[in-house]
C-alpha cells in the first residue's frame, strides 16, 4: 500500500452540519485531538516526530490471532481440568485493559468504518489509508483540513 497514493476520506455518518462546523473550526496549525491507528503486525507504524500533545492509540488487528495461538500452543492433552487450569494461568498474564484493547480493536475498527489497513483515524472524522508514517499522515491531515477550512 505504501507505493500507492494515500487516500484521505471523511468518515461517513457525520451530519452535514457537524462536518461544516469541523471544517470551519480546523485551520492551519491546528492539531487533531486524537489519533487512532489500525494496523497489522506486518505494517508497523512509525510514530517519530509526532508532537507529544497528540494522543495516539495504535491498535494491532492481528493481536487476537497471536494471543489465541499463544494460549492454545502446547496445552496438555486428555485432562480437561488440566487444560482449563493452564488456559486460566496463561490468561492471567493479561490485564482486563489488555483484553479490551486486544479484542476491542476489531470492534472499534468496524464502528469507525475502517475498510483496510493501515488506517489512521483523526478525531473520529478523517481517515487516511495506506500510510505507515504517522508524521506523513499528520501532514496530509493538516493539508486536508487547511483546504476544507477555506
Amino acid at each position: 500500500m505504501s507505493s500507492r497514493t494515500p487516500s484521505v476520506r471523511r468518515r461517513a455518518g457525520l451530519p452535514a452540519l457537524a462536518l461544516s462546523l469541523l471544517a470551519t473550526t480546523a485551520g492551519a496549525g491546528d492539531l487533531p485531538r486524537s489519533v487512532q491507528v489500525f494496523t497489522t503486525a506486518d505494517r508497523p507504524i512509525e510514530t517519530r516526530g509526532v508532537p507529544p500533545a497528540i494522543q495516539v492509540t495504535v491498535y494491532d488487528l492481528d493481536a487476537p490471532r497471536r494471543v489465541e495461538k499463544a494460549l492454545a500452543t502446547g496445552l496438555p492433552t486428555g485432562d480437561l481440568d488440566a487444560v482449563r487450569a493452564e488456559v486460566k494461568r496463561r490468561l492471567a498474564r493479561y490485564t482486563p485493559e489488555d483484553i479490551r484493547t486486544i479484542w476491542g480493536a476489531g470492534y472499534l475498527a468496524r464502528q469507525a468504518g475502517i475498510t483496510k489497513t493501515p488506517a489512521i483515524l483523526f478525531d473520529d472524522d478523517t481517515v487516511i489509508y495506506g500510510i505507515t508514517d504517522l508524521s506523513t499522515a499528520l501532514t496530509l491531515w493538516e493539508d486536508h483540513h487547511a483546504q476544507t477550512a477555506r
